[in-house]
């Protein structure tokens, strides 16, 4: 949640150049690639700064980053407190090694989304979606259900910021609130509620993030 705080350097220390570096980032919750065609035959250190010292995971978000040789993960963490650093490659070519090797460093920011429905007493009206807006597909889905009165959750972590389209439905047109039951439904992101109701007729929808 603060990418103002990170910043990060790639350093060639077979020469000491700085090939690669970056942040502070501006937007919050988004997946940022620096990439660079590099020489083979090098050791290179990635070091990852955090200016308020509480890391990028996992109070205030859930932030990592990963180093990639050739497509490879060479590096990845997310848990530190002021920084973090890793090596790979060496100073010593040998004949076997080609001319070049791409090198890309990637900051992930993912998401913990949790569903929680609680279920009247005519759980198996219920089903209920959520998609992804910005992709047109479908990260879970619910219902209907056999067992009343009762919480049922699902949770997924996905990466990267999008926006999602919650919809739930009751067959019989009653909803899940208040005549046969107190049902209800949630929407959580990384712990916090960003969609709840109960009292509808054959659907309720609701919308949260942005692409």
């Amino acid at each position: 949640k603060y990418p103002e705080e990170t910043t990060w350097l790639l350093v060639n220390k077979c020469n000491g150049v700085v090939v690669l570096s970056g942040g502070p980032y501006i937007s919050r919750n988004t997946l940022h690639t620096d990439s660079i065609l590099a020489p083979c035959g090098a050791e290179y250190t990635f070091m990852i700064n955090d200016s308020y010292g509480d890391g990028i995971c996992c109070s205030n978000g859930s932030g990592s980053y990963e180093v990639k040789k050739s497509g490879f993960a060479v590096l990845s963490g997310k848990q530190f407190v002021l920084s973090d650093e890793g090596s790979f490659g060496s100073c010593s070519p040998t004949h076997t090694q080609a001319l070049s090797e791409d090198i890309s460093y990637t900051s992930a920011i993912s998401y913990d989304i949790e569903v929680n429905i609680l279920t009247d007493e005519y759980p198996e009206e219920v089903t209920w979606t959520l998609v992804n807006d910005c992709n047109g597909s479908t990260i879970l889905s619910g219902g209907s259900y056999k067992s009343s009165d009762t919480l049922h959750t699902q949770s997924i972590s996905t990466a990267g910021e999008a926006k999602y389209t919650f919809a739930i439905y009751d067959s019989f047109g009653d909803g899940i609130c208040c005549k046969y039951g107190q049902g209800s439904y949630e929407v959580k992101k990384n712990g916090s509620v960003v969609l709840y109701g109960n009292q509808f007729s054959l659907s309720e929808e609701g919308t949260f993030g942005s692409c």
